[in-house]
């Protein structure tokens, strides 16, 4: 599900509803049809593999990767991310370079024109500019797994993502910056909540603020839950905060 800070801080362009829509993703990519989704059993070859790599799934998916070569390692951890998330990753690109009417229409244009002001695409090139040599090819070996997927399921996408009629670009490794600055964005925009949180920290107990501040707003509280909050008196310790802040800077720390 997403992150409800990620929701947040769009602003109220009456089509925050639908980028919520959007990225309210799964790890896997539940719409597939079985002749979409890579073999869960044998043997599969890839270019760019300078050892076998063992990949077993637990009985939840979780997928295991064994390798004796680090680079095979991330290789390979680049293909699985695809074959699970490939939907979730292309999204989120699109959304963090203000691209998003490209895949899913016009509605999006002004999420789009609001995340191009944010301009996380230049913070990202800062910091993938001013990563180290070691991280730079960490990024361009996962690059590598991720598109050698693309690559093999071409004509083959997940068909939540295939409806759409994108048809997404090989992945760069600045990209994976890009993503880091899009989370670490989304984490820093709930700061008023934050705040309103501390000072209901200090006025209530421990066991009545995760009540007090849901994060699943539309789930009922339970009765026994519900009489611990009748005598909470907050005297107007909470400020009415706006309900779309100023974005803070980009990519912040």
């Amino acid at each position: 599900m997403a992150s409800p800070a990620l929701t947040h801080f769009l602003p109220r362009f009456g089509v925050a509803a639908a980028v919520a829509g959007v990225l309210s993703l799964t790890g896997c990519q539940t719409w597939n049809t079985q002749d979409t989704l890579p073999p869960t059993s044998g043997v599969q070859p890839l270019k760019g593999l300078a050892q076998n790599v063992s990949v077993r799934r637990n009985a939840m998916g979780m997928p295991l990767i064994e390798s004796n070569s680090f680079h095979d390692a991330l290789f390979t951890l680049g293909y699985v991310h695809a074959s699970d998330r490939i939907t979730q990753m292309v999204t989120m690109r699109l959304l963090a370079e203000g691209r998003l009417a490209e895949m899913s229409g016009p509605d999006l244009l002004d999420a789009d024109r609001y995340m191009r002001a944010v301009n996380l695409k230049k913070s990202a090139g800062e910091l993938y500019k001013a990563s180290s040599p070691r991280l730079k090819r960490f990024f361009e070996v996962y690059a590598r797994g991720v598109n050698a997927y693309l690559f093999r399921y071409r004509d083959k996408l997940p068909a939540d993502l295939a409806a759409t009629g994108y048809k997404p670009e090989y992945w760069k490794p600045e990209d994976s910056a890009l993503i880091f600055c899009l989370l670490n964005f989304s984490q820093s925009a709930n700061l008023p909540e934050e705040i309103s949180s501390l000072v209901l920290a200090q006025t209530v107990s421990t066991d009545k603020l995760p009540w007090l501040t849901p994060s699943a707003p539309d789930e009922k509280l339970p009765l026994a839950e519900a009489e611990k909050l009748q005598d909470i008196k907050l005297n107007g310790a909470i400020r009415a905060w706006p309900k779309s802040p100023r974005p803070p800077g980009n990519c912040p720390t």
